[in-house]
C-alpha cells in the first residue's frame, strides 16, 4: 500500500486519528482534544485495538496495542507514528 508522503506527517496522522477516535466515540472531531489522554475519553482497549487495526488497513503497518500507553494522546501517537512512516 502507497500513502502519501503528506499523509505521514505529525499534523495529517492527528487529523486522521482524530477522525477515527471521533468515529468510535460517535462524538464530532472537534470535540476531540489531542492532546487529552485517549484513556480520559472512555476509549478502552477495544477501542484502542480498532483504531490501531484500522491504522494497520490505511498505513499497511501493524501496532502493539501496548504503543497507547507509551503514547497515551493523540498528539503523542502522531509524532511516534511519523516517525515510524518516515
Amino acid at each position: 500500500m502507497s500513502v502519501e508522503l503528506a499523509e505521514r506527517t505529525p499534523e495529517a496522522l492527528r487529523e486522521w486519528l482524530t477522525n477515527r477516535v471521533a468515529y468510535y466515540l460517535d462524538a464530532a472531531p472537534d470535540d476531540i482534544d489531542p492532546e487529552t489522554p485517549l484513556a480520559e475519553y472512555g476509549l478502552g482497549s477495544v477501542y484502542i485495538v480498532s483504531v490501531f487495526g484500522d491504522f494497520e488497513d490505511r498505513y499497511g503497518l501493524s501496532l502493539e496495542p501496548t504503543l497507547a500507553w507509551d503514547h497515551p494522546t493523540i498528539e503523542a501517537l502522531a509524532e511516534h507514528l511519523s516517525t515510524m512512516l518516515a
